[in-house]
């Protein structure tokens, strides 16, 4: 939370902007739902396994922004930011039934980026 603004600052930033650009491509438009849902699902998946709903999504906001910050965005960091998540929890990483639940979760969601993880075979 920011505590002060330097209202003075954030004045002479917004005067010196001339232009706005938007990087609105369709791919981004289209795929977005995906995204969304394969968190929904990897959240209510966590809950049935007992974590807390709200902690599991402030920690993977947290996640989330640390490596769009040092890797960028895309579907490839989005799946290593779900695993990264979901290893941290032992309660699903040691359940079979949660494995499998997670897997179909990934797989879901690179079939309708279509993309390859960075945990499959390099051809």
């Amino acid at each position: 939370m920011i505590d002060f603004i330097n209202f003075k600052y954030v004045e002479k930033i917004v005067n010196s902007v001339n232009r706005l650009i938007f990087d609105a491509d369709d791919t981004l438009w289209d795929n977005n739902i995906y995204y969304i849902n394969a968190e929904q699902a990897f959240y209510n998946l966590c809950a049935n396994a007992g974590l807390d709903k709200n902690f599991v999504n402030e920690e993977f906001d947290r996640l989330e922004l640390k490596v769009v910050r040092e890797m960028g965005y895309g579907s490839k960091n989005y799946i290593f930011i779900l695993n990264s998540m979901f290893q941290n929890y032992q309660q699903l990483s040691s359940n079979v039934e949660y494995v499998r639940k997670f897997e179909q979760i990934v797989s879901e969601f690179q079939n309708h980026v279509n993309i390859r993880t960075l945990f499959s075979a390099q051809v």
